[in-house]
């Protein structure tokens, strides 16, 4: 058998160098977990490091997840350092393994999948033959496997990986909600008098679920910092109130409530601010 080190030395300076390892992270998961696990999961793929694997069942998610320093040390063994750093696991649908596999093995003995005239002229420069036509069968199953796929229906989303799912795979989707909410939050926090509607035509991808989500959590972060510069003034360390009454005004414009603002400051403060507040937002409402 060919050693990791053979194999990162052979492709290391291929223009997809880190999605090939990627991809062999993928393929040798059922090797890596066994055959009685990896009917129950499947290796989705590798980001930064980070083995995603999705199963269907939340207590066998939590019980891989405290041998994923094992799993990690595994996939050293035959990819080397650097590719698997650590794994995650999601809960989602899995396919039957056995039925997959099964259409997929009928599926060879009609051809197999061209491969790019790249990949024949970087194997045809393997002096090792052994090597050379092991590095070659990895690349056809690769090559065979996602040929299947997309015969199947699925997807390649726009970061190389296959999806059954949409154009778009769960990573991707979960990065774009991550800029979404980002984007939304920042919005917020400028102008706590964002409407929905405003939102919405600033960031089209955005949806009535992101706007309310982004919209709680910036109303918390303002709560948390109501409570701390209210400990803050009551002890003497903060004693300009301007920071105070603008929290305030921003918690109301994000739909807070006066009797909820009182409890979050205290009666002693609110009578310091509260009349100064009220005024604010009378004066933001008129413009």
């Amino acid at each position: 058998m060919f050693s990791s080190s053979s194999i990162k030395m052979l492709i290391r300076d291929w223009k997809g160098y880190s999605r090939i390892m990627e991809g062999m992270a993928v393929y040798y998961w059922p090797k890596v977990i066994g055959p009685s696990l990896a009917e129950k999961t499947m290796a989705e793929r590798v980001r930064g490091g980070i083995l995603w694997v999705k199963t269907d069942d939340s207590a066998l998610a939590h019980q891989l997840s405290l041998f994923s320093s094992k799993i990690v040390q595994e996939y050293r063994r035959f990819l080397g350092e650097g590719v698997v750093k650590s794994v995650r696991f999601t809960i989602g649908h899995v396919p039957i393994r056995d039925e997959v596999d099964g259409e997929y093995k009928k599926s060879l003995k009609s051809s197999n999948t061209p491969l790019s005239p790249h990949i024949i002229e970087s194997a045809e420069n393997i002096k090792d033959p052994e090597l050379r036509s092991r590095f070659m069968s990895l690349v056809q199953k690769s090559e065979n496997r996602r040929t299947f796929l997309i015969n199947k229906g699925w997807k390649t989303c726009h970061c190389g990986i296959m999806t059954e799912d949409g154009d778009t795979c769960p990573f991707c989707r979960r990065k774009e909600q991550e800029e979404i909410h980002s984007e939304l939050c920042f919005m917020l926090k400028r102008n706590p008098c964002t409407k929905w509607e405003e939102a919405n035509k600033n960031i089209p991808r955005s949806n009535i679920k992101d706007y309310n989500k982004a919209k709680h959590i910036v109303k918390q972060k303002i709560e948390e910092s109501l409570m701390l510069g209210s400990k803050e003034m009551r002890r003497g360390i903060r004693k300009n109130k301007d920071f105070l009454v603008k929290l305030g005004i921003e918690f109301m414009q994000l739909g807070g409530d006066e009797k909820k603002l009182i409890h979050l400051v205290g009666i002693d403060i609110w009578k310091k601010i509260g009349s100064i507040i009220n005024d604010g937002i009378t004066k933001n409402s008129g413009n």
